[in-house]
């Protein structure tokens, strides 16, 4: 797991992520399916939506809107690869 790094949002904003895992693939290795998970579960919730991969397969994209005013969460992005690999990056989000 590697730890993409913190970032701080309004509770009003909706912000787009993008994490590129171009560096990491091998020739010809694409990401081929993923999940997105946030933790903890709040009232009213941090929301990932709008999520999809690059045209090349390259590059994931998600929103992140909402969460609960003091909170820390940890959005953690897990990606499988066509040849089998998969890799979790955590985001660290703290909402204000």
């Amino acid at each position: 797991m590697a730890l993409l790094g913190a970032v701080i949002k309004s509770s009003i904003e909706r912000k787009r992520y993008v994490i590129d895992y171009s560096c990491w693939l091998a020739q010809d290795e694409t990401v081929s399916d993923f999940v997105i998970a946030i933790s903890p579960s709040t009232d009213p919730p941090l929301i990932s939506d709008g999520a999809f991969a690059s045209t090349d397969f390259l590059k994931l994209t998600s929103f992140l809107s909402q969460g609960k005013v003091g909170t820390f969460y940890t959005v953690a992005y897990v990606a499988t690869t066509n040849q089998g690999q998969i890799k979790r990056d955590d985001l660290q989000v703290q909402v204000m």
